[in-house]
């Protein structure tokens, strides 16, 4: 399983998930989205994202379920993840060691904004050209 530079999109929402591929390749970022977690999670298997956008309500497959498949595929546990979700703002206050065990990075609340989106990708990734992750200093900006 290879490391590619792009961002996968987890939402079974067409709006929310169309909405969040274009920001994100608005930003300079390659991106594939899927509607279906399960086939997101083929193509972790077949190759490693830099960075995944999930949602944590869908059905069959619900985000808390996606994490856990997630790190028990080989080298999953190493791709970082930002949740995006409805129910972030419930979210936002477990950044504990079970998140963090997770993989996950951020958590951002929707709707979200643009600049929200792109700014918590280049804490977690690195600017769209593999620059490293920004810093406290050029995240406060």
């Amino acid at each position: 399983m290879g490391l590619v530079r792009e961002i996968l999109i987890v939402d079974d929402h067409e709006e929310a998930r169309g909405a969040l591929l274009g920001m994100v390749e608005a930003a300079g970022y390659p991106a594939v989205a899927f509607a279906n977690p399960a086939g997101a999670l083929a193509r972790v298997a077949e190759q490693r994202p830099a960075l995944i956008l999930l949602d944590m309500m869908m059905p069959e497959i619900d985000g808390a379920d996606f994490l856990v498949r997630l790190r028990r595929l080989r080298g999953g546990d190493a791709v970082p993840v930002i949740v995006v979700s409805g129910i972030g703002h419930l979210l936002q206050g477990l950044r504990g060691a079970d998140v963090d065990a997770a993989g996950v990075r951020e958590v951002l609340a929707k709707p979200i904004k643009y600049a929200t989106l792109v700014d918590a990708i280049r804490r977690v990734i690195g600017s769209p050209q593999g620059g490293p992750p920004a810093g406290p200093a050029s995240a406060a900006g």
